[in-house]
């Protein structure tokens, strides 16, 4: 990944993360607030078009998605913690994911 200073403007940042879970805090310990289905993760393309990168610390990232940015076939799928919504407008949350992707044109193995 980048270790440098930089700027680019918000609107242009994704998210591609392996992880399987979205976390509380950027935490492995911490409590799971966001399941993805068996054997998902945080790179699809539903996952990446839903998402806006809200914070970032070390290798985690905070990401901020919205329901109607899912298809409706996966929003019934999402397993969302009632706390993963707490304090923002109606029909968002947001989780903290590892194991991102620094280069997301690749598989990121």
């Amino acid at each position: 990944m980048y270790s440098g200073r930089g700027w680019v403007g918000g609107s242009k940042l994704t998210v591609k993360s392996q992880a399987d879970a979205g976390r509380a805090r950027p935490a492995r310990a911490a409590a799971v607030h966001l399941r993805v289905g068996d054997g998902e993760t945080f790179d699809g393309d539903n996952f990446i078009e839903a998402a806006r990168l809200s914070d970032c610390e070390g290798e985690w990232a905070q990401v901020e998605f919205a329901d109607q940015r899912f298809p409706a076939q996966d929003r019934a799928t999402l397993k969302v913690e009632p706390a993963a919504r707490a304090g923002l407008p109606s029909g968002r949350f947001r989780v903290w994911v590892d194991r991102l992707c620094g280069i997301q044109e690749t598989s990121c193995s």
